[in-house]
């Protein structure tokens, strides 16, 4: 591994939530410190399996093969799903399911976040959350592509997909994004003050993290299982 693709690694590392990269059949293709530390399983233990192997119960499983549906069809998909925890028993967690793009737009695997269902995302990364489902749903009602959006707002279409997935954290394009979107600021905060707006992730996380979910789901479907 080369000196810059192990330095991209440790910036997805710290992203503060448990982040998995699954490829449209289900398996994973990345699983992050912060899903070490929720499900307890290291990332060796994991990796080219499906995520499915982690659900004790039929109804989870099903839970999952739900979310690989609706992200396959281009939608987003939120819900609680059960999953075996390395010491045992079951985490009851909530979850984020969007659909990871590549250049030409079409959907080739699935970003996963997760939260204990017992605690909270933290108030800046539920924030993010929150504020990417409503960007994708302006966007969608208004009949732009990720690209389209990201040429109207002079970002990049990766930084618009780490929007949309919570990843990122958009405030500091958020007027532009309103402006394009033809929504105000406050719809796509809910009505939030903007004093009580998060900062984000640092400036160095979100250029590097935008390029790297969508290069290890890549090299993960070139790998042989």
């Amino acid at each position: 591994m080369d000196g810059r693709r192990k330095f991209e690694l440790n910036l997805l590392d710290q992203v503060p939530l448990a982040m998995l990269i699954l490829a449209l059949d289900g398996t994973i293709g990345y699983w992050n410190k912060g899903a070490e530390a929720l499900y307890g399983w290291p990332r060796r233990d994991v990796m080219r399996r499906p995520l499915e192997a982690l659900a004790v119960s039929g109804r989870a499983a099903e839970a999952v093969r739900d979310a690989l549906e609706a992200v396959a069809s281009g939608g987003v998909w939120t819900g609680r799903i059960s999953l075996r925890h390395r010491r045992g028993g079951l985490l009851a967690t909530d979850v984020r399911c969007s659909p990871l793009h590549n250049a030409e737009d079409d959907t080739i695997g699935v970003i996963l976040v997760a939260v204990d269902a017992a605690g909270s995302l933290g108030s800046d990364a539920a924030e993010a959350a929150h504020v990417g489902r409503r960007i994708a749903r302006a966007r969608k009602e208004a009949g732009l592509t990720q690209q389209e959006l990201a040429d109207r707002v002079g970002v990049t279409r990766r930084s618009i997909q780490g929007y949309e997935a919570g990843a990122i954290a958009p405030y500091r394009h958020l007027d532009r994004l309103a402006e394009a979107l033809g929504r105000s600021r406050e719809w796509l905060v809910a009505d939030r003050p903007a004093s009580d707006l998060p900062q984000g992730m640092p400036a160095e996380l979100k250029s590097e993290l935008r390029h790297l979910i969508r290069e290890e789901l890549a090299a993960s479907a070139r790998t042989p299982g």
